[in-house]
């Protein structure tokens, strides 16, 4: 084999493996859409790097300044966040997490309070905020 066809090769092999692993991110799955809406109702989540003791209140005050949200509370310890989302509101998950990115830079010190291990421990059926969205959070809302 060629020099140009080994080298083309392995750049194709390349590009396919970094394909494989963006498809397996968790971060689009399967009936969540690019943009989800979050209906009202108690989720869990995991913030992904607390670095002192008072990012736990930045994160509550962050997350309870999102309008929808009405409870936040963090487990500095395990980086546990518990939150629920008003009856009747919907909350897009991109506003969720502008609003932490934004309090995280603030802290600053390597501080990375993007959600991960997002889990509903209840929701409510509700209509669709928007036509546009491309899917909702849940698989019973359409």
């Amino acid at each position: 084999m060629t020099k140009w066809k080994r080298l083309m090769t392995g750049m194709l092999a390349a590009g396919l493996a970094v394909g494989a692993a963006f498809a397996a991110s968790p971060k689009m799955k399967e009936g969540h859409g690019a943009d989800p809406f979050l209906p009202g109702g108690n989720y869990s989540a995991k913030a992904k790097s607390l670095v002192c003791g008072g990012c736990g209140e930045t994160i509550e005050k962050a997350m309870r300044d999102v309008p929808g949200i009405t409870t936040a509370s963090v487990d500095p310890k395990t980086g546990g966040v518990d939150f629920t989302v008003k009856d009747g509101a919907s909350v897009r998950w991109s506003d969720l997490q502008k609003s932490l990115e934004a309090a995280s830079d603030r802290m600053g010190m390597g501080a990375d309070y993007t959600l991960s291990d997002f889990k509903i421990a209840s929701a409510k059926t509700a209509a669709p905020v928007e036509k546009k969205s491309p899917a909702s959070c849940c698989p019973h809302q359409k």
